[in-house]
């Protein structure tokens, strides 16, 4: 059986298989476009969740372990959108010589009070509740008088 020969047509995809094709990608993007989204999202307050949980816990350590002679804490500056680890009895009277700034995310939303300092060599605190949000995921962290640090 003889197949006709293709050598004198131009071979190629046809304007409704481009069309079908291009139909059945955009259905598909716009059917995950919003869980990427959403998702996204969520991954920015945990992020930032986690961030400020990493101060916590080093501006703590440091106070227990004594480092400087002197208290330890966290500024959280939501205006200007940075947290600063500093070292002092407070974020006023501070040595800015040993300032650690670190950047906010824009898109997160963080309610609590703007300073927390552990006392030196014991580490304790007033208690405090910091809350993020940005409208598709709530994350808290809670630090309890003892310096104890825990999240939901």
């Amino acid at each position: 059986m003889k197949y006709p020969s293709t050598s004198g047509r131009n071979s190629g995809f046809t304007l409704v298989e481009v069309l079908i094709s291009m139909g059945i990608m955009l259905i598909l993007f716009g059917l995950t476009t919003p869980f990427t989204i959403r998702f996204y999202r969520r991954y920015q307050v945990i992020t930032e969740r986690n961030l400020l949980l990493s101060l916590l816990r080093q501006a703590r350590t440091q106070s227990f372990a004594g480092a400087g002679s002197t208290d330890h804490g966290v500024h959280i500056a939501s205006a200007s959108y940075t947290y600063t680890l500093f070292e002092g009895t407070s974020y006023v009277a501070r040595d800015q010589s040993k300032d650690q700034v670190f950047e906010m995310s824009t898109n997160v939303t963080m309610t609590g009070p703007s300073d927390i300092l552990f006392k030196y060599l014991s580490a304790r605190t007033s208690s405090v509740s910091l809350t993020f949000d940005n409208g598709t995921r709530q994350e808290k962290i809670y630090v309890n008088k003892e310096g104890r640090i825990d999240w939901q």
